[in-house]
């Protein structure tokens, strides 16, 4: 349990939901088990002046200029199973391209015990998804959406899909549209690619609580969500050295240096970032044969690059089975690229002194690794098939902003343009 389950709430809630689980079995003799799974095989070619790798998410290595299959082909399987009227419960695995070895929680998406207190208040232990995003279950269904991806900008930045912890779902009705209500709390653990630096850390999340509200009317779905969190990095053995440079930097007699120089740790994840916090809206609209979606968010990652603002807009139109579609997506730091301080003339060494300044630029040029500033447009066509089979084609437009190729693996501050070709199958099977 401790490699499925690696946080202490994660464990401890788990275990909860499995000493209750015979107790409630014995209200029923004859519990059901239902498979389903889903899929997508993909192509993606990215044109880009620079050598930089494509990735839909900061967990995959990405592909270069050459066709890659890995940016998104993914296999999920899942099982329900119906224990009483009142219990069931949810596994779900999914394999797909990893930067760094996996352990095995990483496979695991869900794994959770849901209990219907009432018919609209349900209550589920285990691994869950928080509900953050309008596609926050679904972001790994190729099928579930319009799209090749969800927009990188906006999806592609969180490392975190499942917590461990607790999930609080509520229910109910109004004359004029459908309400949910629901608040999460857990622990969380994945692993990063570090773009620029082709390496990987492992970011953790403790007490990370999840607030959202889902108004659903004639086809229009809104969603207003938070997040706050205290998240931290794991040391990277590439960064020791640097790391121990700074701290003997920061004892130089420099009035302030220790302050920009604790900055500088918060940028390369040697000091702890701060409360993380996530401010979220999305709009769903589907008024046949018309589909729009929209969603935008604001984070806050401590004072470091990663904070900033993100959005995409998509229109799509149905004409029988295909459906056309464009998206504009963006993603706005919210401050500056980091830079080094300049050290004054000092009574060391000149080459001590020289080597002082160069940590200090490679730590201000590793801080900025995460910032990301970029605009994409999308165009698509995505093909029903059948009910369970869809084909997508999609081109992507980027242009990344100097000091913003956060999105980007094996990246400079460079500004560039690039254009990522995609076609995917998508498919499921199942109950």
């Amino acid at each position: 349990m401790n490699r499925l389950f690696p946080t202490r709430l994660g464990r401890g809630l788990l275990g909860l939901a499995i000493a209750v689980a015979p107790v409630a079995l014995r209200a029923q003799d004859a519990p059901t088990l239902s498979w389903s799974g889903y899929g997508t095989v993909g192509l993606t070619h990215a044109d880009n002046d620079q050598g930089w790798r494509y990735s839909r998410e900061l967990m995959a290595p990405g592909a270069g200029g050459r066709l890659a299959a890995d940016v998104d082909t993914r296999l999920g399987l899942q099982a329900n199973a119906s224990l009483t009227p009142r219990l069931d419960g949810v596994v779900q695995v999914l394999a797909r391209d990893r930067f760094a070895q996996p352990k095995a929680a990483d496979w695991l998406q869900l794994a959770f015990l849901r209990y219907s207190v009432l018919p609209d208040l349900s209550l589920s232990l285990g691994r869950t998804s928080p509900d953050i995003f309008l596609y926050a279950n679904t972001r790994n269904v190729g099928l579930a959406m319009p799209w090749v991806r969800p927009p990188v900008e906006l999806y592609g930045w969180i490392p975190f899909e499942s917590t461990d912890g607790a999930d609080i779902d509520y229910r109910w009705r109004t004359d004029s549209a459908d309400w949910k209500l629901n608040f999460s709390y857990g622990d969380a653990d994945a692993p990063v690619a570090v773009a620029a630096f082709g390496s990987a850390i492992r970011v953790r999340a403790k007490g990370a609580g999840v607030l959202s509200l889902t108004r659903e009317s004639g086809g229009l779905l809104l969603k207003a969500s938070y997040v706050s969190t205290q998240a931290r990095t794991d040391q990277t053995p590439a960064f020791a050295p640097l790391v121990a440079g700074l701290e003997g930097v920061a004892a130089l007699p420099v009035p302030g240096l220790a302050g920009q120089v604790h900055e500088l740790l918060q940028g390369i994840g040697a000091a702890p970032l701060g409360r993380t916090r996530y401010v979220g809206l999305g709009l769903q609209y589907d008024l046949s044969p018309w589909r729009v979606d929209a969603e935008y968010s604001r984070v806050t990652v401590g004072d470091t690059v990663a904070s900033g603002e993100r959005g995409y807009l998509s229109l799509g139109r149905r004409f029988g089975d295909l459906t056309p579609y464009a998206v504009q997506a963006w993603t706005r730091p919210r401050r500056g690229p980091v830079t080094a301080p300049q050290l004054p003339p000092l009574p060391i060494p000149p080459a001590a002194q020289a080597q002082a300044q160069y940590v200090l630029d490679v730590a201000a040029a590793a801080s900025n690794v995460p910032r990301m500033h970029q605009r994409t447009t999308s165009i698509g066509l995505r093909w029903d098939a059948t009910p369970r089979l869809a084909l997508k084609l999609q081109v992507d437009r980027v242009r990344v902003q100097p000091y913003g190729s956060g999105h980007w693996m094996l990246s400079t501050p460079a500004p560039a343009t690039a254009t990522v070709t995609s076609l995917t199958v998508d498919f499921s099977w199942g109950s």
